[in-house]
């Protein structure tokens, strides 16, 4: 009875195993191999089927014998639309045949979703090149069905502030106002004090400089040259301290300078002269700072009545 009553139990618990759950996979690695000769490419794509949020990484692997040169892609073209969102070549490494590995990845972003199509890459090695196969790539999107227009929903009205929070709003921008205001009034200020500043006629300042020379010739010839120089710019509104004599004169006056022009163009050109060929007089000097006293006094302008 005893066995009896077992066997039942065994029957009614019955001896089929249940069935094993099959995890969730994603596409296979996709992997291309190619030969010729000594070289060997194995072209590996992580992905094939990903979303718009998701990476692909490229491996590009090529097996020579020692002392082979090899060239491998720069990946420009051949992934657009993809971009390129990270690439490295690994050092040299020795594989237990003898040969060398060279390994290139790349890490690839996906574009808006679609099918696209990653072509062919060529790698060069020992005179002859290898072209791997054209790869299909889906790209899905993560946003669920439907979804054609993006609307904003559930944002909550701004909060209303508290009755010290309006007092000290009100507080700051009154600050802000004032701060606005005054700054304002000084920039004001500062203009009309810059307005209300007497400007010092050409000839008062020419004067000064000239009772403030040095005592050495060539300081001082130089001194006298930039100070009447000076005095005819201001006076006429002429680059008179960037041009030469030959070009200052036909830029001057005729009305005014009548009569004065011939000794004006030469004491300039004798300045000149003097200066460059480093040959400086004292009687020169002297006289140069003469003219140019009596040439600002015949310019200089009246002086108002008072």
């Amino acid at each position: 009875m005893k066995k009896f009553a077992l066997l039942c139990l065994v029957l009614l618990a019955g001896c089929s195993k249940k069935p094993e759950t099959t995890p969730y996979s994603t596409e296979p690695v996709l992997t291309q191999q190619f030969r010729q000769e000594s070289v060997t490419v194995l072209f590996t794509v992580s992905e094939t089927n990903i979303s718009t949020s998701g990476k692909i990484q490229l491996m590009l692997d090529v097996h020579t014998p020692q002392n082979m040169a090899v060239t491998l892609p720069s990946l420009k073209d051949e992934t657009e639309p993809f971009s390129i969102g990270n690439s490295y070549t690994e050092p040299l490494q020795t594989l237990p045949n003898g040969k060398l590995l060279h390994r290139q990845v790349w890490e690839l972003l996906p574009p808006v979703p679609g099918d696209y199509s990653l072509q062919p890459i060529e790698v060069t090695a020992n005179g002859f090149s290898l072209h791997t196969k054209a790869v299909s790539v889906h790209v899905a999107s993560i946003l669920p069905e439907g979804a054609d227009a993006f609307e904003i929903k559930d944002i909550a009205p701004a909060l209303a502030l508290l009755p010290e929070q309006q007092k000290m709003q009100h507080r700051f921008i009154a600050a802000a106002v004032a701060v606005l205001f005054i700054a304002a009034i000084a920039l004001s200020v500062k203009q009309r004090k810059r307005k209300a500043e007497p400007v010092e006629p050409p000839y008062i300042t020419a004067l000064r400089e000239l009772d403030q020379l040095p005592v050495e010739l060539i300081p001082r010839l130089d001194g006298l040259d930039l100070i009447l120089r000076n005095f005819i710019a201001a006076k006429f509104a002429l680059p008179a301290q960037v041009k030469t004599t030959a070009e200052l004169f036909p830029l001057l006056p005729k009305e005014i300078l009548l009569g004065r022009r011939e000794k004006l163009e030469a004491f300039l050109t004798q300045s000149e002269q003097a200066r460059f060929s480093n040959k400086i007089t004292a009687e020169f000097t002297e006289a140069f700072e003469l003219y140019i006293r009596e040439f600002i006094d015949a310019m200089k302008e009246e002086e108002p009545c008072a």
